[in-house]
């Protein structure tokens, strides 16, 4: 399994922000009535895989949103990067985001939908997007700091059980 370091995860989801700024600035008031059907036909999907606790397609189809905003984009290259980072922070949603947080998914990119079709401005469009991505960010590092303090813990009880021990047979 792989064990990313809190500086990898920042790092990655930088990258997201920065990558995803420029696909909302590129998509914004330009989509197509059938673009905009297909990324809210998405949605419901993601709502129904929540609603049905199938949090693993939940997470996949969270993540696929992206995609299909970066498909309406039009550019490969620009799809093979995101994916390489979507696969990151999906994993990494699936190792320290809770699922009720995960929950909010569907509504925050209902939320971006709305922002790039019918938001009068682009900062609000930006704006809204990235505190998605900040929001999850945040949660996805108090998830894994909060793991490493339980497994730092975890460390430290078991090496302080064995002098403990050792410390009570002396008593006899």
């Amino acid at each position: 399994m792989p064990n990313p370091s809190i500086d990898d995860m920042r790092g990655i989801y930088r990258a997201r922000r920065i990558v995803e700024a420029g696909l909302i600035t590129t998509l914004f008031g330009t989509l197509a009535r059938e673009q905009v059907a297909a990324l809210r036909k998405h949605v419901q999907a993601e709502q129904k895989a929540f609603k049905e606790g199938r949090r693993e397609d939940a997470i996949r189809l969270a993540g696929d949103f992206h995609l299909l905003l970066a498909q309406m984009a039009g550019s490969d290259e620009l799809l093979s990067y995101i994916q390489r980072l979507i696969s990151n922070t999906e994993l990494y949603k699936a190792l320290y985001d809770s699922a009720e947080a995960a929950s909010c998914a569907p509504r925050e990119h209902e939320q971006i939908i709305d922002a790039l079709t019918t938001g009068k401005s682009l900062d609000k469009a930006l704006a809204v997007a990235m505190e998605h991505l900040d929001e999850l960010e945040q949660r996805v590092i108090a998830g894994a700091a909060a793991e490493q303090e339980v497994d730092l813990a975890t460390l430290l009880n078991g090496g302080a059980a064995k002098p403990h021990a050792h410390t009570h047979s002396h008593e006899h």
